[in-house]
């Protein structure tokens, strides 16, 4: 989806004229506008999970955006080190990024960005940078399912800084505000990717758990049933076969996970992920 907005002609053309008047502010609000009145009207409406789009000029500068500009103002909503990157671009090396997730505080939303260049179609020189900006409350509809884990059991997503991405089964409000310092969560590592064992969850509970790690993000899924449920009458085989599902639940959430998020990628993308996890 960012791709394809990154190369409409109609912000290509925008964009370029905007960049040969950049001095005359006037001309800059006037095709800002334009810009902005075309994503709001063609492009938003195109995917449900989309939060908002940006378009940023040559210079760095948000030039325009499908919502209000102060929804840009907020912390982590720009990254202008990583927007500078991605104008040193050529359309052989054109890629896109997955920004770190941030907290919009003031819409109570958690806001995963990709971007891509946007090239021009005489000079083929990145003349500026699309931003897709997509809610995560898309993932909830993959980790809010419970199915074979019983009334104590859950899966959730983790950032870096172990914060909650997305809702507990047991706590309301939990994303981006619950941190999750445990066992798997402290053992996790680009070197240690799959953790498992008993332990005290972010509740205070003991649980069996598991966790996988998705180095693409920076990110953790763990999955855990309450210890007293999970051991109920099992003897030690059924109990290594359960943790062994356990542990394969966390691949396949992680692989929806990751079509969630790739299908918005470019397709050499999501073949990585998969060669990766296959």
């Amino acid at each position: 989806r960012t791709i394809d907005f990154s190369t409409d002609g109609f912000i290509i053309e925008f964009l370029n004229k905007l960049n040969l008047d950049e001095k005359d502010k006037a001309k800059i609000e006037f095709y800002g506008n334009a810009i902005g009145a075309h994503l709001k009207r063609n492009n938003a409406p195109l995917d449900s999970d989309l939060d908002s789009i940006g378009v940023v000029n040559q210079r760095g500068h948000l030039v325009a955006s499908s919502h209000l500009s102060e929804i840009w103002k907020e912390t982590g909503a720009l990254n202008i080190e990583l927007i500078g990157k991605i104008l040193k671009q050529t359309p052989e090396t054109r890629e896109v990024y997955i920004d770190t997730p941030y907290a919009s505080v003031g819409r109570k939303k958690i806001i995963l960005s990709f971007y891509a260049p946007a090239f021009s179609r005489q000079t083929q020189k990145a003349i500026g940078v699309l931003i897709n900006n997509f809610n995560l409350n898309f993932l909830n509809v993959i980790t809010t399912n419970h199915v074979g884990l019983g009334k104590t059991g859950e899966i959730y997503l983790v950032d870096k800084q172990n914060r909650m991405l997305t809702e507990s089964r047991f706590l309301p409000n939990a994303v981006y505000k619950q941190t999750v310092n445990t066992f798997v969560s402290q053992k996790i590592s680009k070197s240690s990717p799959r953790v498992s064992g008993f332990y005290l969850d972010y509740r205070g509970v003991y649980d069996i758990g598991a966790a996988a790690y998705l180095p693409e993000f920076d990110w953790t899924i763990i999955s855990e049933v309450g210890e007293s449920e999970a051991l109920a009458g099992l003897d030690q085989v059924r109990f290594i076969v359960l943790l062994a599902s356990l542990v394969c639940g966390i691949i396949a959430v992680a692989l929806g996970v990751l079509f969630a998020i790739s299908v918005l990628t470019p397709i050499k993308d999501l073949k990585k992920t998969v060669d990766r996890f296959s």
